[in-house]
């Protein structure tokens, strides 16, 4: 891939992952909010352990993956509000996982 391709790349990764930390604040998730928004500053940095970061957060027990939102964790919201917010949630997680794995590929590939 070219560096512009990447760079674009790693552009919607950064804003993903604002987004993502933003949605989970709203939700009162402090500590993965609190994980996008280190990763997001590792990544505007140029730091080499962004994506590693970002991907590690996905898969296992207590992963990024187990995050649910719901009236029965503390937020006060309907059901239909609850599945609405789990939508957005898995979209923004399906995401950034792809756009992380995409870029560490092309690294591996040696771009």
């Amino acid at each position: 891939m070219s560096s512009k391709q990447r760079s674009r790349h790693v552009a919607r990764l950064g804003r993903e992952l604002s987004a993502l930390a933003r949605f989970l604040e709203k939700y009162g998730v402090s500590r993965w909010s609190s994980w996008a928004d280190h990763c997001l500053a590792l990544l505007q940095s140029g730091d080499p352990r962004a994506l590693e970061g970002v991907r590690s957060a996905f898969g296992g027990m207590g992963s990024l993956n187990d995050v649910v939102i719901s009236q029965h964790h503390g937020q006060l919201l309907t059901d239909s509000e609850a599945a609405a917010a789990n939508q957005r949630l898995a979209r923004l997680t399906s995401s950034v996982y792809e756009d992380v794995v995409w870029l560490l590929q092309d690294e591996d590939s040696g771009h």
